[in-house]
């Protein structure tokens, strides 16, 4: 039977210590067992402070007093639970590690005492190697199939500088690689570049590489390349059908060669040169056609600047046959003749004066000066008197 409960033991605040005093109370362990009684004063109340351990009220009893569920009993007081898997002590009521525990001092190499959770863990460094991890007893392990070598997880099966042990000569850097734990020669044809990579018909090891012959780059031989336009054909560098040898090279069809040179599509070969017809000076429409000194060569035909003709003998001088000297006399005809040419000029170096114009024979490149109206004859300057 179930004890009463009073108005004042309703209102008994929680965390409050409760005395053991003379009111007895029946535990029931399991349904329909009865074990010794337990006595509080006041007695605690349903939802609150309790100190009997039964199936209905889930009270708890500690240490005589009356504790909130989760909470433990010391020495007259209520405490809360301790952090991690610390316990609380009964003579001091301080939380520490069960005395079953393993004390810091006995934990392995590469682990630290934790005294919240109370156990050695890992220390939280990281491992030389990335690949690395800790096992149970906190050393930095490979991964299977690798081996530790001085922090390092080395393949001692194809590893270069740890090939067969860490202990290892490394392998030659330019010639060979570590196949199954031994440095081998991969520049032979059983091992060209690879391990166990042997050459095919028609390939041959160029510098550690398998290469195939017959082509541009390896013709006849590693390193044997085709050039100046000609191709690979039946292991010998030679021009296509079609095009022409020059020297060392082969100029394709419809272009020049010249002094073993293959000429620019639009040029073509003018006395061992290479010119372009259209724009050349002195091979301008054709090799050896050169033009008058002042000229322009334009789509291959020269072309004095205008009111210039050419004279005198080839190729001749771009001269201007409208422009008259600036003395009284010559400016008078032009006002009177402003559109007319002083003269033209017939090869190799005959000039024809205007009619209106006086002729003067001269011992010059020419073979007569033009005079305005009135001139007798040339001064010592060559100028019209």
């Amino acid at each position: 039977m179930l004890p009463r409960f009073t108005a004042a033991s309703a209102l008994a605040p929680k965390n409050v210590v409760i005395a053991v005093s003379s009111i007895s109370f029946r535990r029931l362990s399991a349904p329909g067992v009865l074990t010794q009684p337990y006595v509080c004063d006041p007695p605690c109340i349903f939802g609150g402070l309790q100190c009997i351990d039964d199936i209905w009220f889930g009270a708890r009893w500690n240490q005589g007093v009356c504790c909130s569920p989760g909470q433990t009993g010391c020495q007259g007081r209520c405490y809360p639970p301790c952090p991690g898997a610390q316990r609380l002590e009964g003579v001091n009521c301080t939380c520490i590690c069960p005395a079953d525990y393993p004390p810091h001092g006995d934990c392995p190499e590469g682990s630290v005492w934790n005294p919240i959770l109370c156990r050695c863990e890992c220390v939280t460094e990281p491992c030389p190697d990335p690949r690395m991890t800790r096992n149970p007893d906190c050393r930095c392990v490979c991964p299977p199939g690798l081996t530790d070598c001085y922090g390092y997880c080395a393949d001692l099966n194809s590893e270069p500088v740890y090939c067969g042990s860490c202990d290892a000569q490394p392998c030659d850097p330019f010639s060979e690689l570590c196949c199954n734990g031994v440095c081998t020669n991969v520049c032979s044809d059983t091992n060209c570049g690879a391990c166990g990579r042997a050459i095919q018909p028609g390939e041959k090891c160029c510098n550690c590489t398998p290469r195939m012959l017959g082509t541009d780059v390896n013709c006849a031989d590693c390193g044997d390349a085709c050039s100046g336009g000609k191709v690979c054909t039946n292991g010998v560098c030679q021009c296509k059908i079609g095009d022409v040898v020059c020297g060392q090279s082969c100029c394709p069809a419809g272009q020049d060669c010249c002094n073993s040179i293959c000429c620019a599509v639009g040029t073509i070969c003018c006395n061992g040169k290479c010119v372009n017809l259209a724009t050349d000076l002195q091979h301008c429409g054709g090799c050896n056609r050169p033009c008058a000194s002042g000229a322009v060569c334009r789509s291959g035909a020269c072309s004095c600047p205008t009111n210039q003709i050419v004279c005198g003998a080839a190729p001749g001088l771009c001269t201007d046959n409208m422009r008259v000297p600036p003395q009284p006399a010559w400016q008078a005809w032009r006002a009177a003749n402003p559109n007319q040419p002083a003269f033209t000029c017939l090869p190799p170096n005959r000039v024809i004066c205007n009619p209106t114009l006086v002729s003067i024979p001269t011992t010059g490149y020419f073979d007569v000066s033009c005079c305005p109206p009135g001139s007798t004859g040339l001064n010592a300057q060559g100028l019209c008197i």
